[in-house]
């Protein structure tokens, strides 16, 4: 188990207490310490991902799945999959499943964020949460109305991409069904994450 401690200090009494250092874990104890003289411990079951090259490098990310610091989940079998029981691969390691998924950084649909408000969720909806994916964002493009330019992820469009991949890309543009991910991510279009500039806690 891994711990994120505000300071080396002994600490036994904690103002937040939060299990698990995935994403929206890393997230919600980084704005806590940068905002406030909280103490916050950070619980999470998987190790760091100091040394471990299928994270370092999003090319060999297939090399994670199974892998020590992987969950190792699987679906039920389904008849849809003719009853079979499809891997799941879901991140045990501080960063969580955003650690070991090539660094891809992926918005939403927009309608499922509108879906959500109108089931009754305040402020799920698209226009609400855009400002806060612009906030975290810094695209390689600057600023747009869809995209931020001064947040600590850095948001890049994948390089040197394989021969396949890149045919792929150029007939879903010929068809009219791919656009530049600078543009309105309405259907989730994808884009890669180089790097972060946050700093880890001490």
């Amino acid at each position: 188990m891994s711990f994120i401690r505000r300071n080396k200090d002994e600490i036994t009494d904690f103002d937040y207490i939060i299990v698990g250092a995935g994403s929206a874990g890393c997230v919600i104890a980084r704005r806590l310490i940068d905002g406030t003289e909280a103490s916050v411990l950070l619980l999470e079951a998987g190790g760091t991902d100091e040394g471990i090259a299928s994270i370092a490098n999003p090319s060999q990310w297939v090399e994670n799945i199974g892998a020590a610091h992987d969950w190792n989940y699987t679906y039920s079998p389904s008849p849809h999959t003719d009853d079979r029981s499809i891997f799941l691969s879901r991140g045990k390691v501080l960063g969580g499943s955003g650690s070991t998924n090539a660094l891809i950084w992926l918005r939403g649909n927009r309608t499922d964020f509108d879906d959500w408000a109108q089931a009754g969720n305040p402020g799920w909806d698209y226009d609400s949460v855009l400002p806060l994916f612009k906030r975290s964002e810094d695209w390689e493009d600057g600023a747009s109305d869809y995209r931020g330019s001064s947040g600590p992820l850095h948001i890049e469009r994948a390089k040197n991409l394989h021969p396949v991949a890149t045919a792929l890309i150029d007939h879903f543009r010929s068809t009219g069904s791919g656009r530049e991910p600078a543009g309105p991510p309405d259907s989730g279009r994808l884009m890669f994450r180089r790097e972060a500039s946050l700093t880890r806690a001490q």
